[in-house]
């Protein structure tokens, strides 16, 4: 065989393995050619083994396609009379799609399911109508149908809730529910106020910030009742200042013009509130501080010995309270001349010993001789010990 032909036979082979039948033009060139370089039963060798090839193909294709057809008719079996003691979800979690060509498709990640809805105070009505709005939006690829999301939701009731429910979710009932949007307008109409606006709009109007919240705590009760009493967004920004405390007011007067929407305002106002409270927590530290300083511990009291009592005692009587020069009642006046009597050289103090004046006049401390007042104590004991030993 020479190369040409070589060439020829291996892209025929090629066209074979890829199922490609061969075709008539390449076919007469292909004869042409082997009148060169080939004998006749080479040729006749080659396309025995293109048809043998092509014969194998169609043979898998009708076996694939027999399998198939009894998949899919044991799976629709299988759908209207589901074998006894199985149970079938009614959110999908796995794949069911045989088609192995383009892969297995992939559904979207499980959310958790809501709190059951009982009488619309924990969980709220609200809070549950969104959690199952959210359910259905991003898990809607696990419910076949509008059924499936009506039973889901039937099941994510209890209470007074499912009683509400129940009458025409039945399949007797002639007024049966059709989807699941209709079975939460059902129960809007019994747990929803009808005066929720407008009690809302007077507890907005009524609303006031305390002096003990946090900007953070009062706005978050601001939002929510602006929202629930449908407040325009353009009004926000001047309602809130309105509301706020005299002292977020006074700090905001100057900037309130530059401050031309509601978040800056907002932000602002969040700053502003942290850094007063951070004043006032380091004020109240430095006067706390300050008033512990100034009071000093007391000193502790020590009872006295009773040799101490009894001299303290004895001493308290002779000592006479200390008298300082007074005042003139009225300041002396210009060309007054008034002269004091001179001291008499004659009179000496008891007290300090010195002459001039008598010792009920002396500045200077008391004395007391300590040497009379022991004997007059050691006489007091002897008359009371003679005292004791009389019959």
């Amino acid at each position: 065989m020479g190369p040409k032909k070589q060439a020829k036979a291996q892209s025929s082979s090629a066209n074979q393995t890829q199922g490609e039948l061969p075709d008539p033009q390449s076919e007469a060139e292909f004869d042409n050619d082997d009148n060169e370089d080939l004998e006749g039963d080479d040729v006749a060798q080659l396309w025995e083994q293109i048809r043998t090839l092509t014969r194998g193909r169609k043979d898998d294709q009708n076996i694939l396609g027999r399998i198939l057809a009894q998949v899919t008719a044991l799976s629709a079996a299988q759908a209207q009379n589901p074998p006894q003691g199985t149970v079938l979800s009614v959110e999908r979690d796995t794949p069911m799609s045989t088609n192995t060509q383009s892969g297995p498709p992939r559904y979207s990640k499980k959310q958790p399911d809501p709190q059951p809805l009982s009488n619309g105070i924990d969980p709220t009505f609200e809070s549950w109508k969104l959690q199952i709005q959210g359910k259905f939006r991003v898990n809607a690829d696990h419910f076949e149908d509008e059924e499936a999301k009506m039973f889901y939701l039937f099941n994510r009731t209890t209470g007074d809730a499912q009683k509400h429910l129940h009458s025409r979710y039945d399949d007797d009932s002639q007024t049966r529910f059709v989807s699941a949007k209709e079975m939460v307008q059902h129960l809007a109409t019994i747990y929803v106020n009808p005066n929720k606006v407008r009690d809302a709009k007077y507890e907005y109007n009524r609303l006031m910030m305390k002096a003990t919240q946090t900007f953070a705590e009062f706005q978050t009760q601001f939002l929510h009742l602006a929202g629930e009493a449908q407040i325009p967004i353009e009004s926000l920004r001047l309602d809130l200042y309105d509301k706020l405390t005299t002292q977020l007011q006074e700090k905001l007067v100057v900037n309130l013009r530059t401050l031309d929407n509601y978040a800056e305002l907002s932000a602002t106002c969040l700053s502003l509130d942290t850094e007063l409270r951070r004043i006032a927590a380091r004020l109240d530290r430095q006067k706390r501080h300050k008033d512990s300083r100034t009071l000093a511990p007391a000193a502790p009291i020590t009872q006295a010995s009773p040799e101490k009592a009894k001299l303290v005692t004895a001493i308290a009587p002779k000592l006479s309270p200390l008298t300082y020069p007074q005042a003139p009642s009225e300041p002396p006046r210009y060309g007054d001349v008034r002269q004091s009597s001179p001291a008499d050289s004659t009179i000496t103090c008891f007290n300090c010993h010195k002459v001039g004046h008598f010792a009920s006049s002396c500045l200077e401390p008391k004395r007391v001789d300590l040497k009379e007042i022991e004997e007059d104590l050691s006489e007091e004991s002897g008359k009371e010990e003679s005292g004791k030993e009389e019959p």
